[in-house]
Parts: structure tokens; sequence; C-alpha cells
């Protein structure tokens, strides 16, 4: 079963600030950061000429498993984040370079107890991610799944870090923090995209690869609830990324494949990115005029075919389109364009499928614990409270193959 702390563990991203030692012009939050650091990993798997980067988006069998593997790696490395947060990155560095092996299996000791009660082997996956021994592909290959992630946390990293430099620049150590994460980018100048980054912030040339990782930063800034004071506040990123989260975990309480389980991750990483163009709007809002919300729904697909969609190559476009469309429909990608569907038995094998009735699940739920944390912290108000109870009474009770989410919104009520 997915565990209270697990969800709890995952929830503390939307607490813990980064640079909480710099002047910051916005909240920087882990819960973002890693969301957006997910963002960019796939990009690049999606992004880069040969390698297991084509490879990624082909919908074959062994294709999803390097998908999976990706993911997997990406939640790995966010839950080691989580219990090492407090360390500055610098001295973190140092540490990982001189007692790393000490680290991670105090790490999987301290987090065996979350993932254990986990289906899917994820507690033993997790333990030989930090071991080494399940590490997938070889580490100094050029689109190594550890190799991806890296260059992601990098490329995050020094997004954050642009937005503080101005009022940053005059600290001592600011030039040096900055030069840091430069160097460890050239470290991937053999990824064209990281090269392309690097190129275009230097005025030698333009990048939509750049452009892209921008516009998936700006989610950072819209505040979920914007109405409604809440502890902890919480952005549309790091939303996207909590449900990614919980539809991953219940994908395989659900006896789904873990490849099925990365596709719904990515469903849920991606349902909410058409707000970067329309910004969150309320539900009530949605729901007070008839048609309203199916008016939205065509904004949101019209300015994602004009702004979002043309800085992707035409198969990463394609299959954004089918992330962020119909996002809480059952359905596959194919040629012919989303196709439905009403159970597993109809979908081909290792087609690129997301389970939307899942995802709805789990977006909702996500909704609910963000009203209910808030009330626990004691910020509260009536919009909470309402939205809390209609959340329950709506969802609470819906099933997915068998399997329940009811004991959670319980634990939270």
């Amino acid at each position: 079963m997915i565990s209270r702390g697990l969800v709890e563990l995952f929830f503390s991203g939307f607490s813990i600030e980064r640079w909480n030692d710099h002047p910051r012009p916005v909240q920087l939050t882990e819960m973002d950061k890693q969301a957006h650091k997910c963002l960019i990993a796939w990009a690049i798997a999606s992004w880069e000429e040969g390698g297991r980067g084509d490879a990624s988006l082909h919908p074959s069998q062994a294709d999803g498993t390097f998908l999976a593997d990706l993911v997997e790696g990406a939640i790995f490395e966010f839950l080691h984040r989580l219990v090492l947060t407090d360390i500055k990155p610098p001295v973190f560095s140092k540490m990982m370079e001189r007692h790393g092996d000490e680290l991670n299996a105090w790490v999987v000791r301290e987090l065996s107890p979350f993932l254990e009660p986990l289906k899917g082997n994820v507690a033993e996956r997790f333990a030989a991610y930090w071991t080494g021994t399940g590490a997938p592909g070889p580490e100094g290959a050029p689109f190594g799944v550890r190799r991806i992630l890296r260059a992601a946390h990098y490329l995050a990293t020094r997004w954050e870090f642009e937005l503080l430099y101005p009022l940053a620049r005059n600290l001592y150590g600011a030039e040096r923090t900055r030069e840091n994460i430069n160097g460890r980018l050239r470290e991937h100048l053999d990824m064209p995209v990281v090269k392309d980054v690097l190129d275009s912030l230097a005025g030698m040339g333009t990048s939509f690869f750049a452009d892209f990782v921008n516009l998936l930063g700006q989610l950072r800034f819209q505040k979920r609830w914007s109405r409604t004071p809440r502890v902890p506040q919480t952005s549309v990123l790091g939303h996207m990324l909590f449900v990614a989260l919980l539809a991953y975990s219940a994908s395989l309480e659900a006896g789904l494949s873990r490849e099925r389980a990365a596709m719904n991750f990515l469903g849920g990483l991606f349902h909410d990115l058409p707000e970067v163009l329309t910004r969150d709007i309320i539900s009530p809002v949605k729901r007070a005029v008839e048609g309203l919300d199916d008016l939205v729904k065509e904004c949101e697909r019209e300015m994602m075919e004009e702004t979002v969609l043309p800085l992707l190559p035409k198969e990463a476009a394609a299959r954004v389109r089918f992330l962020t469309e119909r996002e809480f429909e059952d359905r596959f990608f194919a040629p012919s364009g989303i196709v439905p569907f009403r159970n597993d038995e109809e979908i081909p094998g290792g087609a690129f499928a997301v389970n939307g009735t899942l995802l709805d699940g789990c977006d909702k739920l996500a909704a609910f614990l963000e009203a209910s944390f808030s009330i626990r912290h004691g910020i509260t108000s009536s919009s909470l409270e309402e939205a809390r109870t209609r959340l329950f009474e709506a969802y609470a009770k819906k099933t997915f193959r068998g399997v329940s989410l009811q004991y959670l919104f319980e634990f939270f009520r």
C-alpha cells in the first residue's frame, strides 16, 4: 500500500526552501526544482539525436524500459535529496565524493520503511540504485539515465541561480557558485542540447531547447488556490510533480507494469502544462458558466499549438500534445491520433498509453491534501473547508482496477 508516511514525505518537498542563504526574488522550493528537473530530463531524452534519446520516443517495449528507468531514477534522486536537503550543495558534493557509499547506505535505511509497503519491489530497486548495482546504463554513456538526470539537475539549478544572481552577485562566493554550475554543465557538452543552451547564453545563437526550459520554469511563479491563503503554498509546477508521484505509486499498487507506471508519471507531470499560458483558473470559476471549462480547454489547445509545441521537435511535440489533451481520459498514442480505451486488454503491447482516470483521482487527492495540510497547520478558510469536503465526497470512494485511495483521504481528513 501507499503509506501515509510516503505521502507526507512527498509533500514535504513543498516546504523545503532552496537557496535560503541567498536573497531571493521569489520562493524557491525543492518540489519545484525537482519537477523542473524531471521535465528537463524528459526533454533531453526526447531531443537528442541517436543513442537512447530517440529510442525513448519510439513505442516499443524496450524503449518503455528505458523510460521507466529514467522516471524511476528521477524519483529515487528526489527522495535521496529530501533526506539530505539540509546540507548545502558544495558541502553535499564533497561529502558524496568522500563518503558517498556511507551516505547512500544511510539514506536507504532511512527510506526503506516508507518504500517497503509499496508494491513492485520499489524498495529493492531504490537500494540497488544507490549501491551502484541498479544504475541503468553505463555511467559514462552519453545518454545513460544518470547522465541525463545530472545534466537536467544542473540546467534546473542554473535556471534558479540566474534568478538570484542580480541580487546575489556581490555576495562572497557568488561568482564561484556560478562558475561551478557552468563548469558542471560543460561536463555535458557531448549532449547537443546542453551545448546549445550554453552557446545561446553566451550570445552565440538561439536555442529552442533553452526557450522550452525557460517556459517550464515559469510554472513556478503560478500559485495554486490563488485566492486562498495556505501553508505551504504550492505552485502549478510542484503540483504537477506531486500528482505524478501519486500516479506512479497508485499504478504500482494497481499491478501495472513499471513501463505503464512511468507513462502515468509523465501524464501527471505534464497534465497542467497548458496553464503556463492560461494560468490556474480555479474550479468555481470554471463551473460558474456552462461551457466555460470547454472553452478554457479549447483556448489551451490553441495556445499550445501556437506557443509551446513549435519549440519542440516533431515527435516530441506529438507526445506533449498527447500528454496535455484529454488528460483525464484513458487513452493511448497512435499514428492516427489519440485512441481511447476502457481496459488494458485493448492496449497494444508497449503502447504509449496513460490511465487518465487514475490521474484524475490522483489530481483530486493532491488538491484534497493541499487543503488538508494547510488546515492542519492552522491556516484555514471556508473555501478550503468546502473544497476539502467536496473533494472527499466526490472522489474518496472511487476505485481503479480494484485499488481504492479512500484510506489516504481518511488519513488526512
